[in-house]
């Protein structure tokens, strides 16, 4: 027996319904009695939750809140009690999934006057979507015109007895309820709220919870943002080059996408490059991306660097630096020639290139393409090329052709060629598609370099050899030549007197050859002899391939083709706003620590990833041998943003090379027989063929990827992705958030990188749809995970909304993405965390089998911070520095492929996370 003061809805007002109302004043003395382990509390949202923790029950214990309520006089002998009440327990069976069902054991119940006028059975279906407001029809004497009001939670029958209606379906393999120690565990909180007597005829909505209002207050206040245009007017950001290989004598392109300040710079002309004693340098600029207001956000900036460029700057100011010379395009016998200055390339119909010079004279005659499946040996033909990017420094050539013959349809390519002016290398990016309806079991895929004279001097990583040769790769650790196996230490390359040929990754894509006669050169991107690599149709295959003409140090141009230079300031990367909320942990964070002890410098095989043309880099998809990963829980993001955190190279080498794979191998490139799968990404499965995964569908990686690095190819394989999230309403109909927050973020970072109106649609029928599977007086999303009795909150999958909520709610103002983000982070709070410890929130599933783990923590806190920062509410605040606290003293981790895609928001929130003193918490908006 005792008194507690509590408060559920604190306002006695009328709203704009026929007849009256009168809201039930919760901050007067309520009595509370109780029996047995149940509690109660009014938490956060002004909700009574009456709760039994995960415990066998005993038949008799309760939980009860009482108090007396008057009637107005003039509201004759019948009044309408309107409420709402819900709870978290689900006794319906579902499907095969197994858990404990208790019918018939345990109730919530109102009395009127020591009267039941309602009452349910928890084990009543928990259904998505926001409750309708209870009503019941209450008699009052003309002369007692009070009412003793109580809300009762009892247990009826112990949960150590069984009822005719309950079921048992195991969650291990054997078990039986006799034999299972947790089968009579049974865990309910009730939710109360929003109790009022209504006269009749009146109806009232469900409430909003006050966190809604403070989410109104404060976006009309800061809507729309303004852009700090100020900070940047006289910045200008520094960056060291990073090239960890170095870079050969010669020089070598440095290009990457730029990120600018949101409203800061107008049009390429309006910021520049300078080196390290403020000279102007020229840099080639292309347009990737632009804020809302139309101000550039991304740019992909080349110019040459030495290995004496150690350091440039950014100013935002005219550029006034002019190339001191062009590159040439120029028509020529029914095709195009490109002139850099150094090297020439001549291209038109028949084979992909007809002549390659240096210095204005004939190096090769033509490069050839061919490629055997099962003895059929077809030659790859040109059926168009055109100038994709023309500039004074680089200027690119897209050629398009098939692999085709009169009886033998294997495929189609695209040869990208690439000069730089004043270099002398070309670059050729290569990349086969198989549109057939068939897998073709490619034997042989060779580009040949017919020799106009006889190279000398041939040389390979383990030193000099005798032309003619054949090198194999068919292992990454060990090439041959002959009969001798030499060790790979170093990028492969093949060098000769006036040149040299590097294949990116040659090792690692195994099986590959290189043969030399006096005829020609033959590059083999694929050579399975009696053991053919299978190429499944939609799937694509690249392949980056230098040429360097001239005498080059072929062993640095393989090292730096490994690892090519970059701009390297990471904090400034976060500042600029173009990539998120973003900033770096710092070298002493327990993460990155624990990512330099874990990962270290260590190659992909010691990572556990694969190697070979079709599987690298990735691994399995947990641990089941023979199914691949996929994206598997968005890798290519979670690369990114593990190098926005921490700034480490390394990362984003990573980040490439795992793009460089899905772009080709696990996303759809053409139509698969009998499935509309054209455009997505193929789910975690067998042999890189598995149909999409909603919960997969996250294709921002490759956005980032095509700004970053420029990859031609890149942008149109996420809008693909995007593309078919909704023409497919892809994740609509999912069975959990996650499936919904995968689809909504590519849709989302779509709108953000097209401006369409399509897309803008596809993310406002996401959010009606997201709106309506919600609880919006609890803010909860209930989900089952791994049992079917226990749904609410999965914060981790939960989480996974928070950053696509967040940016979509800046990009169009939408105040309901807001608060559903901050109704999500409010129900975790109060839901998945211990009542008795404040930051020990439970943030794998909402399923009391599972034990605690503090492995999202990280994943979670942006979450809550960023419902802080859309409603200014310190318990929000609070609440992530506790959890903020738990990780750091007893921190565990994922794989750094899983959920990492919040460690730079985690960075940029690192001061709201210190433990300055907590002003008053701000009084929820009860208006």
């Amino acid at each position: 027996m005792g008194v507690l003061t509590i408060g559920l809805v604190i306002a006695a007002s009328l709203l704009s319904t026929p007849g009256a109302v009168q809201y039930i004043d919760l901050h007067e003395d309520w009595s509370v009695e109780s029996k047995g382990p149940w509690t109660s509390r009014v938490d956060h949202r002004e909700l009574l939750a009456m709760h039994h923790p995960w415990v066998p029950s005993a038949s008799g214990n309760f939980v009860m809140v009482s108090r007396d309520v008057a009637v107005p006089d003039d509201w004759g002998n019948s009044v309408t009690l309107v409420f709402y009440s819900t709870d978290d327990y689900h006794g319906v069976p579902r499907e095969s999934m197994p858990g404990s069902g208790f019918v018939g054991h345990r109730r919530r119940q109102i009395l009127v006057n020591s009267v039941p006028v309602w009452s349910v059975d928890v084990s009543d279906a928990v259904m998505p979507g926001t409750p309708a407001p209870h009503r019941v029809t209450i008699p009052v004497s003309p002369t007692d015109r009070t009412l003793h009001l109580a809300l009762l939670a009892y247990d009826a029958v112990a949960s150590t007895e069984h009822t005719s209606d309950d079921f048992y379906q195991p969650l291990k393999a054997g078990q039986s309820r006799d034999t299972d120690p947790d089968a009579a565990r049974f865990r309910t909180t009730i939710y109360w709220g929003d109790l009022a007597l209504v006269s009749e005829g009146t109806e009232l909505p469900v409430r909003p919870r006050p966190s809604e209002g403070l989410v109104v207050k404060r976006h009309t206040r800061t809507w729309p943002p303004e852009p700090d245009r100020e900070r940047w007017a006289k910045n200008s950001p520094k960056f060291k080059i990073s090239a960890p290989g170095g870079i050969p004598d010669e020089g070598f392109p440095l290009e990457m996408g730029i990120p600018l300040p949101e409203g800061v710079v107008a049009e390429p002309e309006a910021f520049r490059i300078a080196d390290g004693r403020q000279r102007a340098l020229y840099a080639q600029k292309n347009v990737l991306s632009t804020w809302p207001d139309g101000s550039l956000r991304l740019v992909l900036t080349q110019f040459p660097v030495k290995e004496t460029t150690k350091e440039v700057s950014l100013a935002f100011s005219k550029d006034s630096a002019r190339s001191p010379a062009s590159v040439a395009v120029k028509d020529k016998d029914n095709g195009l020639e490109i002139l850099s200055g150094l090297v020439g390339l001549t291209v038109g119909p028949g084979d992909p290139v007809t002549e390659i010079s240096f210095k204005n004279k004939k190096v090769f005659d033509r490069i050839r393409l061919t490629m055997d499946v099962a003895g059929q040996l077809v030659t790859g033909s040109n059926d168009d090329w055109q100038v994709v990017e023309e500039g004074p420094f680089h200027t690119r050539l897209l050629l398009q052709g098939r692999f085709e013959s009169l009886d033998a349809t294997l495929g189609s390519y695209a040869l990208y060629c690439s000069v730089y002016q004043g270099l002398p290398y070309a670059k050729f990016w290569f990349r086969y598609f198989n549109d057939t309806d068939r897998t073709q079991a490619v034997s042989k895929l060779d580009v040949t370099f017919d020799l106009v004279a006889p190279l000398k001097s041939p040389l390979l990583p383990h030193g000099v050899v005798e032309s003619p040769f054949q090198l194999e790769q068919m292992a990454p650790d060990t090439y041959r030549v002959g009969d001798t196996a030499y060790p790979v230490e170093k990028p492969a390359f093949f060098q000769w007197s006036q040149g040299a040929l590097v294949v990116k990754d040659f090792s690692m894509l195994h099986p590959k050859a290189l043969r030399l006669d006096d005829e020609r050169l033959v590059l083999s991107l694929v050579a399975g002899g009696t053991s053919p690599v299978s190429f499944t149709p939609g799937e694509a295959k690249s392949h980056e391939i230098w040429l360097a003409l001239g005498p080059i140090d072929g062993a640095q141009l393989a090292a730096t083709v490994a690892q090519p230079p970059l701009l390297d300031n990471i904090a400034y990367y976060g500042q600029s706003g173009a990539f998120g909320p973003a900033a770096p942990l710092g070298e002493d964070n327990v993460w990155v620590k624990f990512l330099q002890a874990t990962y270290g410098t260590k190659d992909w095989a010691a990572l556990g990833n694969a190697t070979g043309v079709r599987h690298y880099p990735d691994d399995y998809y947990l641990g089941n041998s023979g199914k691949w990963s996929n994206n598997y829980d968005d890798r290519m993001t979670s690369l990114w943003s593990t190098w926005l955190a921490t700034g480490d190279r390394l990362w984003y080498d990573r980040a490439v090379a795992v793009c460089e794979h899905l772009m080709d191998v696990a996303v759809v490139h053409s139509d698969v027989p009998g499935q509309n799968w054209f455009g997505t990404l193929h789910g975690p499965g067998a042999n890189h063929v598995a149909g999409p995964w909603n919960p997969q569908l996250r294709a921002e990686g490759l956005a980032l990827f095509a700004q970053l690095t420029g990859n031609p190819e890149a942008e149109a394989a996420f809008l693909g992705v995007a593309d078919y999230c909704v023409r497919m309403e892809a994740g609509r109909s999912g069975p959990n958030v996650r499936h919904w927050a995968g689809p909504f973020s590519t849709i989302v970072a779509a709108y953000r990188e097209t401006g369409e109106i399509p897309m803008l649609e596809a993310g406002n029928q996401r959010m009606a749809g997201m709106l309506a599977r919600v609880d919006h007086r609890r803010g909860t999303w209930n989900d089952w995970h791994a049992t079917s009795t226990y749904p609410g909150n999965i914060p981790w999958m939960d989480a996974q909304l928070a950053l696509p909520l967040y940016t979509w709610y800046r990009q169009t103002g939408d105040v309901e993405a807001a608060q559903l983000l901050v109704g999500l982070a409010e129900s975790m709070i109060c839901e998945n965390t211990p009542w008795e410890e404040p930051g020990a929130m439970r943030t794998y599933s909402p399923d009391p089998h599972f034990p605690d783990t503090t492995a999202y923590d990280p994943f979670i806190i942006p979450m809550l911070l960023a419902a802080y920062e859309l409603t200014e509410d310190t318990f929000f605040r609070d609440a992530a520095r506790a959890q903020w606290k738990r990780w750091l003293a007893q921190p565990e981790f994922q794989s750094v492929y899983n959920l990492s895609w919040h460690m730079p928001w985690l960075g940029s929130l690192a001061e709201t996370l210190t433990d300055s003193p907590s002003p008053p918490e701000q009084a929820p908006d009860k208006s």
